[in-house]
């Protein structure tokens, strides 16, 4: 895990950054794409980031 990570648009590091998470933040994994994670926290904002960035509790 790290301290901070973006959220992007789509799948890919060339997608628009929507939002950024810090470390503790609980999200929903809606799905998997390769390296990459939909996730979708409690405010209702949704977006990607590389899988790598998160922990499963």
């Amino acid at each position: 895990m790290v301290g901070v990570v973006v959220v992007k648009s789509s799948p890919d590091k060339r997608g628009t950054d929507l939002f950024q998470l810090h470390e503790g933040t609980k999200v929903t994994v809606k799905s998997v794409l390769g390296e990459w994670s939909e996730v979708e926290v409690g405010n209702g904002n949704i977006g990607w980031l590389e899988s790598a960035g998160i922990e499963k509790i």
